[in-house]
């Protein structure tokens, strides 16, 4: 519609019959053209939320997609036979924990039936899941492989002191620390040895794998980079103090604390630092990265967020006791443990508390967010899920406003267009949003949509030539498996021609173009008048 009037507008102007008026109404309707769309979805037609390692992933992230608890509601709890430091990892619908009472226990994720146990030796580390195997480290200084539906035992591997690091298991082979002092790579198949790395002391820090690497401190002081695949050394760091807390990876730096009271900022390709933030006490807390923060606990009663670019202290929250716990975040939420045996609830924005849950002990482990819940143990001996996710969820995500950027009919050849849609799930959590497009060739191409900020997920369309017709539809896939797709019909823009292009493109081009065309048809009036009065 508004293409059409501008074209008979100029088409006018450049015919010698443009008036003011005309003029007038052409410019309000270039300026007031939409350069972006927005599409409500009211009604759109309609697994894995899992956290199957210390940190969630191989980088350490400690950020989930699930959502997080709204309230302090517990759903269950189970009572081992000693104290419970090790973090629960969740995968499959089931809960893997190790215990102070020698024993690896899995349990149903949504009512905490007992599936399985295995006896080991006493168990600080937090268990690994891959490839239908459980990974777990022990005190008796053996690595576990136990099939994770049955709790048979796969293989084991003994080193040469107790392991109180937590495996972490990427690319077919797992990474764990010992108080040896060594990093091994295994085979995670078969156990076998594939290298292994001599510090400077002690490891008790969990291994991060990224960009074909492998972050990890030591208690000698030392953080050091190694090759994944062959146990090289990159570069290492000397830290002013012993480093227990694990490394996170992200934006391309490592994030780290220690207890000379630093979280270090190091470059993840060069070991340069960055930037380094001194707290009032040890952190032997391990970091969580997520919307542009880095989030870590300290001896010093605090939780900490931080700039992740600058490490300028955003916001800090103070508990009633040290904090060994890592803090967990996911949808807008951070949970933390601490020594005054609470579990706390931040607006991860804000630091302001939300809720928070109290046991009868110590928290030194670390929440894991799944399905909607929070698992955690503590030092009274148990097991807890925090949460009311105990029933199947059945009940799709829910996509509500899609937004592109240049608009729908703004769209020139050189633009990638970027598209925006904001996905919620109250239940299990959103897994997944895919963008699918197609264009003038009916081919479809799916594109993983990234999770910007909470419930904010972005991807991008390539460049397509003058004319093409373009077709995108979304796609949302929740943890319990439950998708919904926008519009079956699709999400559609035309890629504009050459001439629409010039006049959308550059409205101040457009605009001084009608006043040049106005400007000499009214000098023309002009002297044509006054050649009439002169002959007169």
């Amino acid at each position: 519609m508004v293409l059409s009037q501008m074209r008979l507008v100029l088409y006018r102007g450049f015919s010698r019959s443009l008036s003011v008026r005309s003029l007038v109404s052409c410019l309000v309707l270039i300026v007031l053209m939409p350069l972006t769309m927005s599409i409500m979805i009211p009604n759109a037609q309609a697994s894995n939320g899992d956290w199957p390692m210390f940190r969630n992933d191989s980088q350490h992230s400690g950020y989930s997609t699930s959502t997080a608890p709204k309230t302090n509601a517990t759903l269950w709890d189970y009572a081992t036979g000693s104290l419970v430091t090790s973090s629960p990892a969740v995968a499959d619908g089931k809960v893997y924990v190790g215990s102070g009472d020698n024993t690896t226990y899995c349990f149903d994720a949504f009512n905490g039936t007992l599936i399985w146990n295995f006896t080991t030796g006493y168990i600080t580390s937090s268990p690994a899941v891959a490839e239908g195997n459980v990974y777990v480290g022990s005190g008796d200084r053996s690595i576990y492989c136990l099939n994770a539906s049955t709790g048979v035992s796969v293989w084991n591997f003994t080193t040469g002191g107790p392991i109180i690091s937590s495996p972490t298991v990427a690319n077919g082979k797992l990474y764990v620390g010992s108080e040896d002092g060594a990093l091994r790579c295994l085979n995670a198949s078969t156990g076998a040895s594939v290298w292994n790395y001599t510090a400077d002391a002690a490891i008790g820090c969990s291994p991060a794998v990224a960009y074909d690497s492998v972050y990890v401190g030591s208690q000698g002081h030392a953080i050091y980079c190694l090759n994944a695949s062959t146990g090289a050394s990159v570069w290492s760091f000397a830290a002013g103090a012993e480093v227990f807390s694990s490394p996170a990876v992200a934006n391309g730096n490592v994030y780290v604390g220690s207890d000379d009271k630093k979280v270090y900022c190091l470059n993840a390709l060069t070991g340069a630092s960055v930037w380094n933030f001194t707290a009032g006490a040890w952190i032997e807390s391990s970091p969580a990265v997520a919307y542009g923060n880095v989030y870590v606990g300290s001896g010093d009663r605090k939780v900490y967020c931080l700039n992740a670019l600058t490490g300028a202290s955003v916001w800090n929250f103070t508990t009633g006791g040290p904090i060994f716990s890592s803090p967990a975040v996911a949808n807008g939420k951070l949970l933390v443990g601490s020594e005054d045996h609470v579990l706390y609830c931040l607006n991860a924005s804000t630091g302001t508390s939300l809720w928070n849950y109290t046991t009868s002990g110590l928290i030194d482990g670390s929440p894991a967010v799944a399905y909607g819940n929070i698992y955690i143990g503590s030092a009274d001996e148990k097991v807890y899920c925090v949460g009311l996710i105990g029933l199947a969820d059945t009940t799709p995500p829910d996509i509500t406003i899609v937004s592109q950027t240049p608009g729908q009919s703004n769209v020139s050849p050189q633009d990638i267009v970027n598209v925006n849609a904001t996905v919620t799930d109250d239940a299990s959590g959103v897994k997944e949003v895919t963008l699918n497009y197609t264009s003038n060739d009916g081919t479809w191409t799916n594109v993983s949509m990234s999770n910007l900020r909470e419930d904010i997920w972005s991807a991008s369309l390539p460049a397509f030539p003058y004319g093409t017709n373009v077709t995108y539809i979304i796609t949302a896939q929740d943890n319990a498996g439950n998708t919904i797709t926008t519009q079956t019909t699709g999400i559609q823009y035309q890629v504009i021609p050459e001439f629409q292009t010039l006049l959308t493109a550059s409205p101040l081009f457009m605009i001084s173009v009608l006043l040049t065309v106005a400007f000499r048809r009214r000098k023309q009036t002009r002297s044509v008048a006054s050649g009439q009065k002169a002959g007169r």
